[in-house]
């Protein structure tokens, strides 16, 4: 918006972590695909039989990220490292967007932020368009 490329921005999130994801073993995902696709009785007990013990403990959550097995922290520092970005830039980067929210809080103007509750995350809309100067 500053650049004036854009007129309106809508800025929108998810987080996922009151809900965590429990994921089974590969091995049992692959299965339950395969047991959408069956079509007899027959060929879903032959699926259940290449199951082990081993294959129907959960597998239990971590803070890193699903696909890729990175925390959000160790995926920042391989960023900031290729950017070539101080740990002192990103501090004041950091500090300058608190206090820039701090600011738009206490001046009114993040009134109308709407938190909606869906299934199992909240979405924050956020309605105010603010131009960081």
């Amino acid at each position: 918006m500053h650049s004036g490329v854009y007129d309106v921005c809508v800025a929108g999130g998810v987080e996922f972590m009151s809900d965590v994801p429990i994921r089974h073993s590969r091995k049992m995902r692959g299965v339950m695909l395969k047991a959408n696709k069956a079509k007899t009785f027959g060929q879903r007990l032959s699926l259940l039989a290449q199951l082990d013990m081993k294959s129907l403990i959960p597998e239990l959550p971590a803070v890193a990220e699903f696909s890729t097995g990175e925390t959000m922290g160790h995926s920042a520092d391989r960023l900031a490292a290729s950017f070539n970005i101080s740990r002192q830039d990103q501090d004041a980067f950091a500090l300058r967007s608190h206090q820039l929210a701090h600011d738009a809080a206490e001046k009114g103007l993040l009134s109308d932020i709407v938190p909606y509750q869906g299934m199992h995350v909240v979405i924050f809309l956020v309605l105010t368009l603010l131009t960081f100067l």
